[in-house]
């Protein structure tokens, strides 16, 4: 296991970087920060052991511990059943805090369908092209077929172009349409704002849909945590979803 500041990687972790969890406000990630990528959204194995690890650290931050997902707050609990916190959903357009949920107002406009018909056309189209579609979003997955990555950025951008109000947003082997102004980094600022007022912000992501709330996190006095390769505003590092659970671990046993 490395743990690492930017561009230089230590042989160990160490969790003494890591603020007190009593003072922290934790935000992390699903796919690929506290589970392995798959070929599907709904092929990934979620560890027998993270459900509790979880709980203790929503426990032991007072209930300042939230997951930030591009995933729909659905398919978080159906895969969480038990994570007693806050949750944010589809990068920010839903979330559920305090046992409150809301939506995107766009959920219900006719321009998120129309934007919607035209990308599931276009996948409809290519074979190969996996579409997930999101109450406030839709996607387009090509783990299995990488060849049509880019004309498909040259579709979707022009089909932003025509729909005002959205925005195109780039993740790893994926490209999703969402609604403007939405985005993790604005769901942190909030939580932060609001239900995590005063605590040292500590963010973990794997893709560049995280950077946003990473930024925002180091913004605030806080740390932030890249999983995986690639550049990235965090400041520490590790190579895989495995040792960053691990380091979870570590962290509740230091305090």
């Amino acid at each position: 296991m490395t743990l690492a500041a930017r561009h230089k990687r230590p042989a160990s972790p160490d969790p003494l970087l890591l603020p007190a969890l009593g003072e922290a406000a934790v935000f992390l990630d699903f796919d690929g920060t506290l589970v392995d990528l798959a070929e599907t959204p709904d092929g990934i194995h979620v560890p027998a052991d993270l459900s509790a690890l979880l709980t203790r650290l929503h426990e032991r931050t007072g209930g300042a511990t939230a997951l930030i997902s591009g995933r729909k707050v659905s398919d978080l609990d159906r895969f969480l059943p038990d994570f007693p916190g806050d949750v944010v959903g589809s990068h920010g357009a839903e979330r559920r805090i305090g046992g409150r949920f809301e939506r995107h107002s766009a959920a219900d406009g006719p321009e998120l369908e129309a934007v919607k018909t035209a990308a599931r056309g276009w996948a409809e189209a290519h074979p190969g092209v996996l579409v997930e579609d999101k109450p406030v979003s839709i996607v387009l997955h090509f783990r299995q077929a990488p060849e049509l990555l880019k004309p498909a950025e040259e579709e979707m951008a022009a089909l932003v172009t025509a729909h005002e109000g959205f925005v195109l947003h780039h993740a790893k082997m994926a490209l999703e349409l969402h609604p403007e102004g939405v985005s993790k980094g604005a769901a942190v600022a909030a939580l932060l704002d609001e239900t995590f007022a005063g605590r040292t912000p500590f963010a973990a992501g794997d893709d560049r849909t995280d950077e946003a709330m990473m930024e925002e996190a180091i913004s605030r006095g806080g740390l932030a945590l890249k999983v995986g390769d690639g550049d990235s505003a965090a400041t520490l590092y590790l190579d895989t979803p495995s040792e960053f659970r691990a380091l979870l671990g570590a962290w509740l046993e230091r305090t």
